[in-house]
């Protein structure tokens, strides 16, 4: 019998081991997701808002990953950086909106 467990098909990444860094262990993998998916996750109105976002938010997120497809090149983007996300756009609290009192 086989004890490792087993990993879904679909396109992986190397995932650090949060003790060394190293990215060795073939169990650590972290799913990637197209532009166009990862709007429809986070949630975006358009994938060109999805990238506005991205470039936006560079310094917070990992450096941008590529995979080739038919001549072009796709962004791919990790689970992780989908969780970080909407971990910016939900948890960022509204303006607060000053009262004017009313002079009549």
């Amino acid at each position: 019998m086989n004890d490792k467990p087993t990993v879904a098909p679909g396109v992986f990444a190397p995932k650090p081991c949060p003790k060394c860094g190293c990215d060795h262990d073939e169990d650590r993998r972290e799913k990637l997701y197209p532009m166009q998916i990862a709007a429809e996750i986070v949630p975006f109105p358009t994938v060109s808002a999805c990238r506005q976002f991205f470039y936006e938010h560079k310094a917070q997120l990992s450096a941008p990953l590529y995979k080739k497809h038919h001549g072009t090149y796709i962004r791919m983007i990790p689970e992780s950086d989908i969780f970080k996300c909407r971990q910016i756009l939900f948890s960022t609290k509204p303006p607060m909106l000053r009262l004017v009192k009313s002079t009549e």
